[in-house]
């Protein structure tokens, strides 16, 4: 995704991967790349919605 220059499509990816890790019950290594999820969601002015499914997707990996 990085390397087609969009900068729109690398949260979705991040938030992706980070879901595949909670899932796994890998809820550390999820925290990581979620909390990236969000700040690059931000970063790339994504609308609102998307921001907050990944701050979800944190929160749910916070609680473990």
């Amino acid at each position: 995704r990085e390397k087609h220059g969009d900068a729109r499509w690398i949260p979705s990816g991040t938030l992706a991967l980070g879901q595949a890790l909670v899932m796994a019950g890998r809820s550390a290594e999820a925290v990581e790349h979620l909390r990236a999820a969000v700040e690059q969601a931000r970063a790339a002015g994504l609308r609102p919605q998307r921001v907050e499914q990944a701050e979800t997707w944190l929160r749910r990996a916070e609680a473990g």
